[in-house]
């Protein structure tokens, strides 16, 4: 009998690609926007806790581990780049008992060494990879969970560490880490076929980039570089209801629209513009029922929650952290972590939503 698996994400583009890592495995797989009642199998949460206070942050988990049967894997997904309220959470499962962090991300090359979390060969506060957040990284992972009794911070840089960890921990350990944790914890689990599910091509397809990563940019020129798909709407624009919505029409009329945020967005504000930006896609796609690629989790969890989306089926992986999603209305949403996925990322994700096929594999 396979023990149940419970992931808490604290955003929706983390939770799916927690989700991408058990496809392919023989264990129910169910993706949930919010509370609900424990699967048999492999139940991932987004309690989309990166956006709360952090008083709100430690009642969320609290409120979701209190419904976790005894015996269940607990594991806490968190960001790779150490954002999010990462300690206070953590405190939480610490309550309840051992708690070991591996914090590494192999496919885009973020290890630990020293319990220093390493993009590359670079320590990551000695990065701009927290440029658009109002406070500095921490030094190191080690730091972050100074004083906390009960946690274990292990170093970490490939797969087979991972692995390694996962296997000499006892059953009772909780984990925390990113999602190339829970995928050393999916490898654990029997192999399964991977279910053929019919598929159809996209009738339009709306992309909603909602990240400040630098990489994105270049993605979003590899899919239209005439910038005929795209729509950049400004963000007084949309802090004021001001956006206008025709340029998106008339790029969905065409097949894709590409929607990005211009003008100058701080820190503090970031929330509200996502909010802002979640609002004006569900008066857009009023008039047809697009695919969605949303990209950032905050946005992505925004986006849904504007539209009434609350759930997710996981069904496929374009690359990693790039999950296929079917939504309960029958539309597929590919939700993506903002800073993955190299230059042609959203051109093989609109490339394979435009594709018709018979199976998901």
């Amino acid at each position: 009998m396979i023990t149940p698996i419970h992931v808490l994400a604290d955003d929706l583009s983390g939770a799916a690609e927690v989700a991408g890592g058990f496809l392919g495995r023989e264990s129910d797989l169910v993706l949930r926007l919010g509370g609900g009642p424990n699967s048999t199998g492999v139940t991932v949460v987004d309690l989309n806790t990166r956006t709360m206070t952090e008083a709100d942050a430690v009642r969320t988990v609290g409120e979701a581990l209190d419904g976790v049967a005894a015996g269940t894997r607990v594991v806490k997904k968190i960001d790779s780049l150490l954002r999010g309220h990462i300690r206070a959470e953590v405190a939480v499962l610490a309550e309840r008992g051992p708690v070991t962090v591996a914090v590494a991300l192999p496919a885009l090359q973020r290890r630990t060494a020293g319990g220093v979390l390493y993009l590359g060969d670079t320590p990551l506060h000695e990065t701009g990879a927290w440029h658009a957040e109002p406070t500095g990284p921490p030094r190191s992972v080690a730091e972050l969970f100074d004083g906390l009794a009960g946690v274990e911070v292990c170093d970490a840089a490939t797969d087979a560490d991972l692995d390694e960890i996962v296997r000499t921990r006892g059953p009772g350990v909780q984990f925390v880490g990113t999602a190339a944790l829970t995928a050393a914890i999916a490898r654990t689990l029997p192999a399964a076929a991977t279910p053929r599910i019919p598929r159809r091509s996209a009738r339009a397809v709306l992309a909603v980039v909602g990240t400040a990563a630098p990489v994105v940019q270049k993605q979003i020129s590899a899919l239209d570089p005439a910038g005929l798909a795209t729509v950049v709407i400004d963000s007084r624009a949309l802090l004021h209801d001001k956006a206008e919505p025709e340029p998106v029409h008339r790029a969905l009329e065409r097949g894709t629209a590409v929607v990005t945020i211009g003008g100058t967005v701080e820190p503090a504000e970031a929330s509200a513009v996502s909010r802002a930006l979640a609002a004006f896609v569900a008066a857009v796609q009023a008039r047809t029922v697009p695919d969605l690629v949303l990209t950032g989790g905050e946005t992505a969890r925004a986006v849904v929650d504007a539209i009434g989306i609350s759930s997710l089926r996981p069904v496929h992986q374009i690359h990693h952290g790039a999950v296929v999603s079917v939504a309960p209305d029958g539309r597929r949403v590919v939700t993506r972590p903002g800073s993955f996925g190299d230059t042609d990322s959203l051109s093989a994700i609109v490339r394979y939503l435009n594709q018709r096929n018979e199976d998901d594999s």
